[in-house]
């Protein structure tokens, strides 16, 4: 878990260094002069970041459950605010661990389970919708998806 972590931070220093596998101008100077404009650190103010996107659980034998991880990362300057974690169209048969209202400090994250529950047989959606004080994106839909299927 912590070396999702250090892997942002890994890719962050790269952006911010002008490294040039990071870089499409390949060194980040903008002019003649030599000088990157680029800041060290984090951005002001609190950054969210998910991963996955999106969230398949593949076929699951129907009367089971199946569980995935996903992570919520701040990747800001400032405290980030989760204020809301749920299922967009309901919990009927996908469901989301809690974790509202609780705080992530810069670089701090959270891994937190997301469930299918296999009750109906055939293919189901839903979005996991956190909303959040990121300025930038307040709302973060993550896709579900999934598909009971008759056990043998």
């Amino acid at each position: 878990m912590r070396i999702r972590w250090m892997v942002a931070l890994v890719a962050l220093w790269l952006v911010g260094s002008g490294c040039p596998a990071a870089d499409d101008d390949f060194g980040g100077d903008d002019d003649a002069t030599g000088d990157d404009d680029t800041t060290d650190g984090p951005p002001d103010g609190p950054m969210i970041s998910v991963w996955p996107e999106a969230i398949d659980f593949g076929m699951v034998a129907f009367g089971s459950d199946a569980t995935s991880t996903f992570t919520i990362t701040n990747e800001g300057g400032e405290s980030l605010l989760v204020t809301s974690v749920s299922m967009l169209q309901g919990y009927e048969l996908f469901d989301v661990e809690a974790f509202d209202g609780q705080r992530l400090e810069p670089g701090e994250y959270v891994d937190l389970l997301a469930m299918f529950h296999a009750t109906v047989e055939g293919e189901a959606s839903n979005v996991i919708r956190i909303t959040s004080n990121d300025p930038e994106k307040e709302v973060v839909d993550i896709p579900v998806s999934a598909e009971a299927v008759p056990t043998p």
